[in-house]
């Protein structure tokens, strides 16, 4: 349980970024914000995928269910931006 929330933390911050990014990006229109939510959304997908050293199988290992929210979260954002 642990060990999945503290792996939880990097993808989530990373979506916490991207989120900021936009927002920052809506307010100023500097399109250097959107490159880097592009990048954060993409760097948060491919720490979730289950690979055994990346974050992503320790999370579906605690909880499946957060796993797949935040995973599809982030493609989704991914897409969107």
């Amino acid at each position: 349980r642990e060990s999945g929330i503290i792996s939880l933390a990097g993808p989530l911050s990373n979506l916490a970024v991207g989120i900021l990014m936009i927002l920052l990006y809506f307010f100023t229109n500097f399109f250097l914000f959107l490159w880097i939510a592009k990048f954060s959304f993409w760097l948060a997908f491919f720490n979730l995928l289950p690979i055994p050293p990346l974050d992503g199988s320790k999370v579906l290992i605690w909880n499946p269910i957060i796993w797949l929210l935040v995973l599809t979260s982030s493609f989704g954002l991914m897409q969107v931006v």
